[in-house]
């Protein structure tokens, strides 16, 4: 709904003018704009500016041009808006906020193709974008990463900022198989994203394996505090902790109860632990 009013937005802007041949004439010779800002790669933004919505005025869109090219207008946060109103944002900090890769240094093409080799020295054999097509899914119409290394084929939702990435080139394909898919491939570093809720002590995580489905589960019991759910570990948590040592158990806590832990403990995470909430 959000593009499409965007859109929208964007069309209610252009305005129809009957210009003379003098008028034209003195298009012709005016002197093209001058950049808002030049970026590190020496590409010029213009026409970067903030407008509302025709059906919502508490919405506001930013949009610019970038080497002549119209960017796709972003929503923004209220309160980005109304630090740009009061002029503690500008656009330098709008381009950064809501382009981040349109600002930053790109692969080449060749570059791109070439860089297919992981961190522990696997081969990245496919990797593309694609469309779920299949309506029965949940996540019909979504954009997903799938990658083929060895003998695995995987496929994740794909987060907007990963997409821009990959059709910006502005992150090689073994950065995003790395990011996306670490945990599948078990690469070092690939849990490092979680971190325990603050307030919890470590010894309050239990990880057991259940006798009837032989699978293992973790949860916290906070004494007083209560109970977090008991989770069971996908087969890629369980090679992390126990055979390849790349995961801690408060890492495999924090990637599965981070939410609940935060709701027991009432206390706030860190950046860092944003990653493990966002799941």
């Amino acid at each position: 709904v959000a593009k499409a009013e965007a859109k929208k937005d964007v069309k209610t802007e252009a305005k129809t003018e009957v210009r003379t041949e003098q008028e034209d004439g003195i298009r012709k010779t005016r002197k093209p704009r001058e950049p808002q800002m030049i970026t590190s790669t020496g590409a010029k933004v213009t026409h970067a500016h903030v407008f509302q919505s025709t059906f919502d005025q508490s919405t506001w869109y930013f949009t610019a041009r970038l080497d002549g090219t119209q960017l796709k207008p972003m929503r923004m946060f209220h309160s980005d808006y109304e630090a740009f109103k009061n002029k503690e944002m500008g656009i330098p900090e709008l381009m950064q906020k809501y382009y981040p890769t349109k600002l930053q240094p790109q692969l080449s093409p060749e570059a791109f193709q070439a860089a297919v080799k992981l961190p522990d020295g696997q081969i990245i054999e496919k990797f593309n974008v694609y469309k779920e097509k299949n309506q029965s899914a949940d996540d019909f119409g979504s954009y997903k990463f799938y990658a083929q290394v060895g003998d695995k084929k995987m496929s994740t939702l794909a987060s907007y900022a990963d997409l821009n990435a990959y059709f910006d080139r502005t992150q090689s394909p073994a950065e995003l198989v790395a990011r996306n898919f670490g945990e599948k491939l078990q690469l070092k570093g690939a849990y490092d994203k979680y971190e325990l809720a603050g307030g919890v002590d470590p010894k309050s995580i239990r990880i057991i394996k259940d006798r009837e489905t032989k699978g293992w589960y973790v949860y916290a019991d906070l004494g007083d505090r209560g109970k977090t759910e008991s989770h069971r570990l996908p087969f890629e948590d369980g090679q992390a902790l126990f055979k390849n040592k790349i995961a801690s158990r408060e890492q495999i806590a924090a990637k599965h109860l981070n939410n609940e832990l935060v709701h027991l403990t009432g206390v706030s995470v860190s950046q860092k632990q944003e990653a493990s909430l966002k799941r």
